[in-house]
């Protein structure tokens, strides 16, 4: 599972770069991220399925707190500008989110391209200017 999300991490990592580096908004960087995230997780279905049922399965009992990446922090902190207290709200909320539409996608619920705009709609009020320029 660790290596599965450290190449998650790396994708999105080196696709945010590429973007920040052609000059992209904050809101062009959340499109990527958005975009990234999904086809991702829709392109390596098996992978994805797995890693989702394992998660599943080893969920923690005893209400210890979700671990995140320190990749994911700097995320929250360097994307949508959320303090270390915050960072990791913003963080779940996407994880949550974008999981919950590549599973709308799969089940047919969603058009990909829909899951997408959907998933930049919810998050453009947290960028730190609020809004999709």
């Amino acid at each position: 599972r660790q290596a599965i999300d450290a190449d998650y991490e790396a994708l999105i990592a080196d696709a945010l770069r590429r973007a920040a580096a052609a000059g992209a908004p904050q809101a062009g960087l959340l499109g990527v991220l958005a975009r990234t995230y999904i086809e991702h997780s829709l392109g390596d279905g098996a992978v994805y399925d797995t890693v989702t049922a394992a998660l599943a399965a080893a969920a923690p009992a005893d209400d210890r707190p979700l671990a995140l990446s320190d990749s994911q922090l700097a995320l929250a902190r360097d994307l949508f500008a959320q303090s270390a207290e915050r960072g990791p709200v913003a963080i779940v909320m996407f994880l949550g989110a974008a999981d919950a539409l590549v599973d709308a996608v799969r089940d047919g619920l969603v058009e990909r391209e829909d899951a997408i705009a959907h998933l930049v709609d919810l998050f453009l009020p947290l960028l730190p200017d609020g809004d999709a320029t």
